[in-house]
């Protein structure tokens, strides 16, 4: 993935969410939750996988500098900024840093696509036209993260929605 346009392209969702009117309904509020929950789960993967070298480069960094500018944004608009909860690593994500290589870009890229599929879903299931814009902008840098890692792994590109969910070489 290079850094330029596209990167900008990918945080420029992230700064618009720090523009947007702050959460009113309580059912909007839990979902953008969620969505700060699994940003900083992303952010901490890859966090972890810049420690130890799990993708190569400077890969890892900037994956998790995306993931959390995106929590940023999500946290300035939810009004009282709830503290991000701690959770622990998941055995396969333990597993999968402890291969490294494309046993862990298969570990992010399946979630990357959850995180796509949230995203996804809260666009489709939130009535606040402001927050509609940025969190698609959110959800097309998840999709940008999903081509970097099908690339990392040697993957085609993806040429129809369905095949999000297999690696198709």
């Amino acid at each position: 993935m290079r850094a330029g346009r596209r990167e900008a392209l990918a945080l420029a969702g992230s700064a618009v969410l720090l523009a947007a009117a702050p959460a009113r309904a309580q059912g909007q509020r839990a979902v953008l939750e969620d969505l700060l929950s699994l940003e900083r789960s992303l952010e901490s993967m890859y966090e972890a996988a810049a420690r130890r070298g799990a993708l190569p480069g400077t890969l890892a960094e900037r994956l998790r500098d995306h993931e959390r500018e995106h929590a940023k944004g999500l946290e300035q608009v939810l009004t009282g900024r709830r503290a991000p909860v701690a959770t622990v690593p998941s055995p396969a994500l333990n597993r999968a840093l402890a291969a490294g290589g494309d046993a862990f870009a298969a570990y992010a890229l399946r979630a990357e696509e959850e995180a796509v599929r949230a995203y996804a879903n809260a666009v489709t299931g939130l009535k606040d036209p402001e927050l509609l814009q940025p969190l698609g902008s959110i959800m097309a840098a998840e999709g940008q993260h999903l081509v970097a890692l099908r690339a990392e792994l040697g993957a085609r590109p993806l040429t129809k929605p369905f095949e999000i969910g297999r690696v198709v070489g």
